[in-house]
């Protein structure tokens, strides 16, 4: 199990800009990444290989509307860069919760090792 405390996640909204000759990771993106990566090293946690389950707390200190779901690209892109997982790709499940605080805005990561994506009851050829 690996469990973190991060920096708060900017948006999938504000991870890109557009550039003449395609897009490229924002100012804000790549500040964020550093300083998520040496968060990381500091913690000092063990990779997960394989499937894994994700579950992410989103700390806020203020009252803007936000959507929790456009938060987890950037986290789950920072553990694989990290090298904590393989590939985002290999996520069964996640949960995003929102939890006012009146300290620091940041996020607490849960990853678990999983078993892979469970086959529903009834199915008996999965291709």
């Amino acid at each position: 199990m690996i469990v973190l405390t991060l920096p708060y996640p900017i948006s999938v909204n504000a991870m890109y800009r557009n550039r003449l000759k395609g897009r490229a990771k924002s100012e804000r993106y790549r500040t964020w990444l550093n300083a998520v990566g040496w968060e990381i090293k500091a913690q000092r946690q063990q990779p997960i290989k394989g499937s894994y389950t994700l579950r992410i707390t989103l700390y806020e200190a203020d009252n803007r509307r936000r959507d929790p779901g456009n938060m987890e690209k950037c986290i789950s892109d920072a553990l694989v860069e990290a090298g904590l997982i393989e590939d985002d790709s290999l996520c069964v499940s996640m949960e995003i919760a929102r939890c006012k605080t009146a300290g620091k805005a940041r996020c607490g990561v849960v990853v678990f090792p999983s078993n892979g994506i469970p086959v529903e009851e009834g199915l008996s050829n999965v291709a």
